[in-house]
């Protein structure tokens, strides 16, 4: 090659190499937001319990045909520890006639997820199945703790904690009960 063609050449390379594209960029940002409702909620899935009609000596459990009468359903997810409790609001009463609260009995059988993916929460329950009925009171007894169950961060969202109930009554022979229908209202609290 001669050298006007070296020249040339290194000429025409010269003008590929020193030519450049600019690129420019711009980013901007907005920001977004969201705002979580703080959600504490009760629910029971029945709303009475029927014994049916007794003589007095007998004893008599309701349990239902999936093994438990009601279930108190928890919601929370506000990061804090809370508890279920239950208790009875009065005697068992037919107008002036009343019978002693503590011959009715609940028993704490199952805690979990309502829905799937179905989670055993049972470790949470302050008095297991295993410790049979437990009489009720006019004051609040715990049932169930979220402190204690394997619940992460106490949040049960979206499925909720379902704490399943049997319960029993015995109707006393030593006391004179007047025939006819005994009432008595259940509370269940949910509480932080």
């Amino acid at each position: 090659m001669s050298v006007k063609g070296k020249i040339f050449l290194l000429v025409l390379l010269a003008g590929f190499t020193m030519q450049s594209i600019s690129v420019h960029a711009l980013d901007l940002g907005t920001s977004a937001t969201v705002t979580v409702k703080e959600f504490f909620s009760l629910a029971l899935d029945s709303s009475s319990i029927d014994f049916g009609t007794l003589n007095q000596g007998q004893w008599k459990e309701v349990s239902g045909s999936s093994g438990y009468a009601n279930a108190a359903i928890c919601y929370s997810n506000t990061g804090r520890p809370w508890t279920l409790s239950i208790r009875a609001s009065s005697p068992l009463t037919k107008g002036s006639s009343t019978i002693s609260v503590d011959v009715l009995k609940w028993m704490s059988t199952y805690a979990g997820s309502k829905n799937a993916p179905y989670t055993n929460y049972s470790d949470g329950l302050l008095n297991p199945p295993s410790n049979g009925y437990i009489d009720f009171s006019l004051t609040d007894k715990a049932v169930f703790s979220s402190a204690l169950a394997s619940i992460p961060n106490n949040n049960t969202l979206p499925n909720g904690v379902e704490v399943q109930f049997k319960y029993a009554i015995l109707i006393p022979t030593n006391i004179k009960v007047d025939p006819g229908t005994y009432t008595t209202t259940i509370t269940y609290t949910l509480t932080e």
